[in-house]
């Protein structure tokens, strides 16, 4: 004799893909850190979810899946669909390539109470509105259910004061085959906490009945079904709040050899200059990925895909170093000729103030415009340096 052990498997109804050859939108705090549970004060602990470097299912419920996977809605239907989910420490596996963590925001002082749906305080909530400053409301939430036939009504209900009918009594989260549909609106609003933009959508299409999985007949059949790639059901606002929601980059405190209104010197045969400057934007949307800076002397400068903080410290500012020239007189004691669009008047040449851009993840650029994405903000997006740079005696 022996135990029979049974793994009840919750499949994904629904797949979002946040990263898209490597690019996302996420917020930045919120990915990284969570809400704080003093809104003042330190971030002490992470209550959106999973901790994002929980190996296997980083960040947030995301699948273990090869470099090579294809889409969903290529997926072979008896080998790799449904996409189960497990708790990270518990796969059983075997069952499927790609096994998820739970995608979902619960509070990690609660672990494996992942039904109730709350504010980061404990609270009980039904919606954002309800935690007001106490971050989003979190859980996928529970659901009246008949335990005999593990059918659900749809009917939202609170773990700790269960409101169900006689008919489905039980207050539980969704847990197997059986369980109902999360409403999409409400899942797309919650991984919004996490990243603005949603790339693509799948949901999963019902297959033959699951009634008798286990008969040998069946097995290697399309029991369960298939991906449907459902992403033009949603408008491209529904999808990305990047657009509403982000903030253009500032820069500020453009100086030359730290000077801020006044033209520069160099002699004939050229000198280094100090470009320094500050910058300051939304937390959310970092990092800056690209700067960019014109020196109006046909050099074109950037730093890409370097991954940079603000720095809106007057004492800490970017500095970035240039050398300017001109083209010499066989004597060397006048310019003859210049470089770019710099000038040339009275044996010396006039070079326009460095201008600088730069863009943050969410691609948004200094004059409150966003790039798609695989570009950059163009230079004249960017401030200038408001004097010039003299090049000659």
């Amino acid at each position: 004799s022996g135990d029979l052990v049974y793994y009840l498997k919750e499949p994904c109804t629904y797949i979002a893909q946040v990263v898209n050859d490597g690019n996302e939108k996420a917020w930045y705090d919120n990915l990284n850190y969570g809400w704080p549970y003093d809104v003042n004060g330190p971030v002490e602990k992470n209550p959106m979810g999973y901790a994002k470097d929980m190996a296997g299912f980083s960040p947030y419920g995301s699948f273990a899946a090869p470099d090579s996977v294809m889409p969903p809605d290529e997926w072979n239907s008896s080998e790799e669909t449904p996409l189960y989910v497990y708790f990270g420490d518990t796969f059983p596996g075997g069952f499927t390539p790609y096994p998820a963590g739970l995608p979902i925001s619960m509070d990690l002082r609660s672990p494996g109470d992942y039904s109730k749906r709350q504010c980061y305080d404990g609270d009980y909530c039904e919606t954002n509105d309800d935690c007001d400053d106490n971050g989003p409301c979190m859980g996928i939430g529970a659901y009246c259910y008949n335990n005999e036939t593990g059918l659900s009504n749809g009917i939202a209900c609170n773990p700790t004061n269960p409101n169900c009918s006689d008919q489905y009594p039980v207050c539980r989260a969704p847990a197997t085959l059986r369980s109902i549909d999360i409403d999409i609106d409400g899942a797309v609003s919650r991984l919004q906490t996490l990243f603005a933009k949603i790339y693509k959508v799948w949901h999963l299409v019902p297959g033959l009945n699951t009634e008798n999985l286990m008969e040998g007949d069946l097995l290697g059949t399309d029991i369960i079904g298939r991906y449907e790639d459902i992403t033009s059901d949603f408008t491209a606002d529904f999808l990305d709040k990047s657009d509403t929601f982000g903030q253009a980059p500032v820069i500020s405190n453009i100086s030359l050899n730290f000077r801020l209104n006044s033209d520069i010197p160099l002699p004939t045969r050229g000198g280094r200059v100090d470009l320094s400057f500050n910058t300051s934007g939304s937390p959310s949307q970092l990092p800056i990925t690209y700067i960019g800076i014109d020196w109006h002397d046909g050099n074109i400068d950037t730093l890409s895909p370097i991954a940079f903080n603000y720095r809106s410290d007057f004492d800490n500012p970017f500095i970035i170093s240039h050398y300017y020239a001109c083209e010499p007189t066989p004597a060397g004691d006048r310019c003859q000729s210049c470089f770019g669009s710099g000038g040339l008047s009275d044996g010396r040449c006039i070079y326009g103030g460095p201008t600088v851009t730069v863009q943050d993840n969410w691609d948004w650029c200094p004059n409150n415009s966003q790039v798609g994405e695989g570009r950059t903000c163009p230079i004249n997006t960017g401030e200038s340096f408001s004097e010039q740079v003299i090049v000659g005696p």
